[in-house]
């Protein structure tokens, strides 16, 4: 796991460092695994006598680690994204084995218990695999990915989206395929 100082030192190494507006912590390993350095990176960042940087600029993207979760949600101000990436526990756990551990419905259970009316979000990370999890049945979930009664629009819209553009693709694909077929009769 990183230190606290080796996460800021990421931070300043960038030659546009004095110009970040935003940060998210993802991609070095999941951050609520390394709870205490990077809760002590979050507070450089947002204390008046490091960075100052309001908590609204900074999301800490999960798979769920439930313990952790709960102390992130109970003591930091920060955004939260939770790597969705399907909504079926079966086909989920083909692709994050994490879901064996933290089924993701346990962890939509308890960030239902969260207040995100305000300031503080919570996103749905999805990446879609061609033929896997890309379908408008896909798309179509919403029960239980609601949080306090309003879901991640920008995620489902985006599913939605893309699992309309597929649909309309494929039938494209047949319409040529049967004017193809006809014109050889």
């Amino acid at each position: 796991h990183m230190s606290a100082a080796e996460i800021i030192s990421q931070f300043l190494a960038v030659d546009e460092s004095d110009c970040l507006t935003n940060a998210v912590f993802m991609g070095m390993g999941e951050p609520l695994d390394n709870y205490e350095n990077v809760m002590r990176a979050i507070e450089i960042l947002t204390a008046d006598w490091g960075f100052a940087w309001s908590p609204k600029r900074i999301t800490v993207s999960t798979i769920g680690v439930l313990a952790n979760l709960k102390r992130y949600l109970d003591e930091c101000r920060c955004h939260l994204a939770v790597s969705l990436h399907d909504p079926f526990a079966q086909e989920r756990l083909e692709i994050m084995p994490v879901q064996g551990a933290w089924p993701i419905q346990d962890v939509i259970d308890l960030i239902k218990q969260y207040d995100f009316t305000g300031q503080r979000r919570v996103s749905f990370e999805y990446t879609m695999f061609a033929g896997f999890n890309d379908t408008k049945a896909h798309a179509d979930v919403d029960e239980g990915l609601e949080c306090n009664g309003r879901a991640d629009a920008h995620a489902k819209e985006h599913v939605v989206g893309t699992a309309r553009l597929k649909a309309d693709a494929e039938a494209v694909d047949n319409d040529d395929h049967k004017q193809q077929h006809y014109h050889k009769a």
